[in-house]
């Protein structure tokens, strides 16, 4: 293995550990926040599965309107979802998508504290 390949492997497993540092990060704030096992439900339905279907995890937003992709840019699964397309299809990291995760990593980790106090 020559060193470009050495060095492509480290980039492309941080660029994989930065959604999952981010899941973590989010899983624990809402972990915080939820008080019962009934309201776990209310968060899934409510957060994950529009996040889910609305982040381009499943489909294109290509053909999405203007005002409703400026929404989707705002949520952490469109980065997400865009670095590990990226790293599995060219093999390639997009660095403004790992840049968010790491924002949205240090926001969450930090209203996770807030929260517990």
């Amino acid at each position: 293995m020559d060193i470009f390949q050495k060095k492509l492997g480290k980039i492309t497993g941080s660029a994989i550990m930065h959604p999952l540092l981010y899941l973590i990060a989010f899983g624990y704030y809402a972990a915080i926040l939820i008080k019962s096992h009934y309201q776990i439900n209310w968060f899934k339905t409510y957060i994950n599965t529009p996040m889910t279907f609305l982040c381009g995890t499943f489909f294109s937003l290509e053909k999405m309107p203007s005002i409703v992709k400026g929404i989707i840019e705002i949520l952490p699964l469109t980065h997400a979802s865009r670095s590990l397309r990226a790293i599995a299809l060219n093999g390639q990291v997009g660095m403004t998508a790992i840049g968010a995760l790491i924002m949205y990593l240090i926001v969450f980790y930090f209203l996770s504290v807030y929260a517990s106090f």
